[in-house]
């Protein structure tokens, strides 16, 4: 495992990486984000949707409103990357909850997430609080890690242990 400090050209803080080599014949390190905490692994995770999800909760102390319609954003991604049909966010919702594509009890955070956004976007509320910010960004990490970085993780420890062909 080797370990890396950058300086974030935003904030000037330090960043520090774990790149993780399990085996040497292995092409595919883990490179993780270990500080700041950056709430989901990005095993498995398309770029744009990770950097769109990071650069929305870095929004979260400047601004929750715009952190609030980044994140409703970021879950449009998900559900264009996940093959979702409709033609508003709601119906794109169902039709993943419909596909099984997400479980049932995501809809209820989804919901949560995309009144929010759209609060926030046509300024329907005047002032939104981190609090808010705070659980919408877990209830999307949470979803970005079911849908992406769990199965991603899981196939790679899967192949780990099974026996190496000879």
């Amino acid at each position: 495992e080797n370990w890396d400090i950058f300086e974030c050209p935003v904030c000037h803080k330090p960043v520090v990486v774990s790149t993780y080599v399990f085996d040497a014949a292995d092409d595919s390190p883990e490179v993780a984000i270990k500080f700041p905490n950056t709430l989901i692994h990005r095993d498995g995770v398309p770029a744009e949707i990770a950097s769109a999800f990071e650069s929305a909760v870095k929004t979260k102390g400047i601004d929750p409103a715009i952190c609030l319609l980044s994140l409703r954003r970021v879950l449009e991604m998900i559900c264009k990357d996940k093959g979702a049909t409709g033609n508003n966010l709601e119906i794109k919702i169902k039709n993943l909850i419909d596909a099984k594509v997400l479980p049932d009890m995501f809809n209820d955070a989804c919901w949560i997430i995309r009144t929010l956004g759209n609060e926030a976007a046509h300024a329907d509320v005047a002032k939104f609080s981190d609090y808010e910010a705070e659980q919408v960004i877990d209830f999307l990490s949470i979803i970005i890690e079911y849908l992406y970085s769990v199965p991603m993780r899981i196939t790679k420890m899967k192949k780990r242990l099974m026996p190496h062909d000879s």
